[in-house]
């Protein structure tokens, strides 16, 4: 009996996940909202919430592609685990770019030292140069804390967009553009870094 539970489980998810990859971003809303209205039981009813964690990554992939400039690209990565973003945005120039869809409106918002250790042990092997954490809920630290380590002990930068208070998903360009300024400035300043303190070039007064 569990066996079968597990499968209709599985399948259900799937079916639930193919239907959210198809709804449009607005529509989206409304139909968690309907969803939402017309449930029997609590909002964090957990078929509730797979909707709506499927639905937000929908919208976060709608808005990955909206945002791109020419001479980028989306790359998505279906089956994302904890440290691996949900798409890479890849700049002209190589800039890799982790997208990761954090909270969808029904979350907490809370995070583990279990899993931002398993996040920070993940994602050097991503290939990210830098990292996007999108949240539809309020930040009570968790997120900050896990950015600063993502900046301290992978060295990359970190922006963390917030959707509320509904998820209305919102441009990625602001920060992609921050953030790939960022990579390319780093890039500038660690080889001359590693220059002087090897000696084979002078500091300028």
């Amino acid at each position: 009996m569990k066996d079968i539970e597990l499968y209709f489980g599985i399948r259900r998810a799937r079916q639930v996940s193919e239907v959210a990859g198809r709804v449009p971003n607005g529509d989206a809303a409304r139909l968690m909202q309907l969803l939402t209205d017309t449930a029997s039981g609590d909002y964090t009813d957990p078929l509730l919430v797979l909707v709506d964690t499927l639905l937000f990554e929908a919208r976060v992939r709608d808005a990955v592609s909206l945002s791109l400039k020419d001479g980028e690209r989306a790359e998505p990565h279906p089956e994302a685990d904890i440290g691996e973003p949900l798409l890479h945005v890849t700049g002209p120039e190589g800039t890799r770019i982790g997208v990761f869809a954090m909270f969808a409106p029904s979350e907490h918002g809370s995070l583990t030292a279990e899993f931002d250790d398993e996040f920070l042990d993940i994602l050097p092997r991503t290939g990210s140069d830098a990292v996007i954490l999108i949240t539809c809920v309020r930040d009570p630290g968790y997120l900050a804390a896990l950015s600063d380590r993502i900046q301290r002990e992978a060295g990359l930068p970190v922006a963390i967009d917030e959707w509320r208070p509904r998820g209305e998903s919102r441009s990625l360009r602001p920060s992609l553009d921050r953030l790939a300024d960022t990579v390319r400035a780093t890039a500038v300043v660690e080889p001359r870094r590693r220059d002087l303190e090897a000696g084979t070039v002078e500091e300028k007064p």
